[in-house]
This record gives C-alpha cells, sequence and structure tokens, in this order.
C-alpha cells in the first residue's frame, strides 16, 4: 500500500522516489490525478535535478477542453510499492508533478477528502 495525503490546495498526494542519475534516490511529491492517463509527470526542473535520458517514444495527451500536447519523454526508475521499475516519464514543463491512471491500473484508491486527511493506494489483487 501507497500512503500519501490531502495538500493544502485539497487535492490528493504520495511521495514517490526515483533514481537520479548519480545512483542515488530523490522523493517528489506526487499528484494522484484520475485525469491523467499517463504513467509520471514531472516538471522540466525535477526532470534536470533527474538528470534523465530522453526517450524516443512519442506522447499524445488530450486536454479536457480538447487540446493536444506532446511533451518530451523521459526514461527512468522508480520505486513504487516498494519496487523499482522503469517508468516513461512525461515532463509537464511548469505544471504539477503527478502519476496518471496507467501507473495506478490494479490499485483501488481511497481519498478522504478533509484537512489533514489520507490517501491509500492499494493492490485490488490484496
Amino acid at each position: 500500500m501507497i500512503e500519501g495525503w490531502i495538500g493544502r490546495d485539497f487535492r490528493p498526494y504520495v511521495a514517490i522516489k526515483f533514481l537520479k542519475s548519480d545512483g542515488s534516490w530523490r522523493s517528489v511529491d506526487v499528484l494522484v490525478d484520475s485525469g491523467f492517463n499517463g504513467y509520471v509527470g514531472l516538471p522540466s526542473a525535477e526532470v534536470r535535478c533527474l538528470d534523465l535520458q530522453e526517450s524516443e517514444i512519442d506522447l499524445t495527451f488530450e486536454y479536457g477542453d480538447g487540446r493536444d500536447s506532446k511533451p518530451a519523454t523521459y526514461e527512468g526508475v522508480m520505486e513504487f510499492d516498494g519496487r523499482e521499475s522503469p517508468v516513461l516519464i512525461a515532463d509537464v514543463a511548469q505544471g504539477t508533478a503527478k502519476i496518471g491512471t496507467e501507473l495506478m491500473a490494479g490499485y483501488s484508491i481511497r481519498v478522504d477528502l478533509q484537512p489533514n486527511g489520507k490517501v491509500e493506494l492499494t493492490p485490488i489483487d490484496g
């Protein structure tokens, strides 16, 4: 299970660790975004800090208003629910760091929408 919190902006967050190019780990607070259909989106500053290798994979995201975005993508390694795994990271420029539905597939999301509320991502299988 992954535990998180409700932020001051009244949105759900969890902390995720990403592997930097020097072999150390960096923890990033990410929004649990059920409206984002990707895996991980990180602001450009975080991408630079992690010193990630650019990927040749092209992604297109569609915003709720119908606009399309083709962000730069990067190959990274993250720790998710206690396991290290490769991950495709989209550069969301100045946006909020987030995890999306592709990454959370197979998880149940519980969010207590109240000040200091809890956020829990639990594997559906157990």
